[in-house]
């Protein structure tokens, strides 16, 4: 009689393996979206439990939030001679807080994130660099008081060109840089944690599985995607903390597949994170500015204009007026634009903003279908668990 339920017992550990494999190969947020919604509600109530659970156990944490917030609040909303500085805090936090955000845009989505470097940062280094020479100097660049830019106030005589240089320059925008940067870092950590969850419920995501095929691949089989994640893994492996610092501190395209193999190998977050904070924050955004700084000083744009000049007369004068036009603009914080190009500007901007929903939209789709399913394959694997434990007993 035991054995006889225990070979039933067995023949259905068999089936319900079967039927395990084949949902998890057709199951997706387009095939079977309320199921994958349901496991990521069941996944985010487990999350938020254990939440709660780590800070009702510290308790001196807990308190310590409460007490910062609550105070936070009594200052922010009583009049007193302390709004002065309030306000500015405010300021300030909106400001550092927008480069945060567009280096998180920048970095996030698997490969699909915008370079808001290219977009936002370079350019605004751009404008500080040219308003300081505009200025002749940093020490006439202010803040705006409204849009909080750095701007050329009262220029000074030429004699203040020689306190000009890189390092001057680069101290006004710094902070900004290092914000953006900081916000690229943290943009690597949903691949981390998606595919540590994954790993942690027994599968692997599809990003890793092409990546391990790629690797199985002979070096003379390897297309240069291959080739690069080949050796960003090795490396990785070999050098651990100072690997990801290395691949962190370059620009490197491929670097979410960093991120998912050290979420994959579970690789501690206090090591993956802190190399990629050194690396993107301090490092990375440190030398893109730079560059940025050298491309757009005055010497930069005389030897520019003056192989121009040499090459291609006929766009001398264009040039040389367009960069002087900007100059002034940027010189004197503000410039006069007709109805035509504001509203040129508005459409690109309607554009821009709905290209960036379309993106941050398919990342949360993924996100939300990765988590979900890596907790379906949890549940999963605890039924077979239970159900080869109630065989053995029997």
């Amino acid at each position: 009689m035991c054995d006889s339920l225990a070979d039933t017992l067995s023949d259905y550990i068999i089936r319900r393996k079967h039927e395990i494999e084949q949902e998890n190969k057709t199951m997706s947020i387009w095939t079977s979206p309320i199921l994958v919604l349901s496991y990521f509600g069941m996944y985010t109530f487990y999350e938020v439990q254990s939440a709660f659970l780590y800070f009702y156990n510290h308790s001196r944490l807990s308190l310590g939030i409460i007490v910062s917030t609550v105070l936070s609040l009594v200052l922010y909303t009583f009049e007193g001679p302390h709004q002065a500085a309030v306000q500015l805090i405010e300021q300030q936090i909106a400001w550092y807080g927008y480069w945060l955000l567009l280096g998180v845009a920048s970095a996030i989505g698997l490969g699909t994130g915008l370079h808001t470097f290219l977009l936002f940062l370079g350019p605004y280094i751009a404008e500080v660099t040219i308003a300081a020479y505009a200025c002749n100097t940093t020490d006439s660049l202010t803040r705006n008081l409204t849009s909080y830019r750095l701007e050329c106030v009262s220029p000074v005589g030429l004699e203040g060109v020689d306190n000009l240089s890189l390092w001057s320059i680069y101290r006004q925008i710094c902070w900004e840089s290092f914000a953006w940067g900081a916000g690229t870092a943290m943009g690597e950590l949903p691949p981390y944690f998606i595919a540590r969850a994954v790993a942690l419920s027994g599968g692997k995501s599809e990003e890793l599985s092409g990546f391990e095929s790629g690797l199985n691949k002979k070096p003379k089989d390897r297309d240069l995607k291959e080739t690069v994640s080949y050796y960003l893994y090795d490396g990785i492996q070999r050098l651990g903390f100072f690997g990801i610092l290395l691949f962190a501190s370059i620009p490197n395209p491929l670097f979410d597949l960093a991120g998912i193999t050290c979420g994959h190998f579970l690789v501690p977050f206090a090591t993956f994170f802190g190399a990629t904070f050194v690396g993107k924050a301090c490092v990375k955004a440190s030398m893109q500015s730079m560059i940025v700084i050298l491309a757009f000083s005055s010497d930069s744009l005389s030897i520019f204009l003056t192989i121009i000049e040499r090459n291609v007369p006929y766009l001398h004068t264009v040039v040389k007026d367009l960069i002087h036009d900007q100059a002034d603009k940027f010189g004197k914080g503000q410039g006069q634009t007709n109805p035509e190009s504001e509203e040129q500007i508005n459409m690109l901007g309607i554009a821009w903003n709905a290209f960036l929903s379309l993106m941050i939209f398919y990342f949360i789709i993924s996100s939300i279908e990765s988590l979900g399913l890596a907790y379906m394959k949890r549940q999963h694997k605890e039924e077979m668990k239970r159900l080869e434990l109630e065989r053995d007993q029997d």
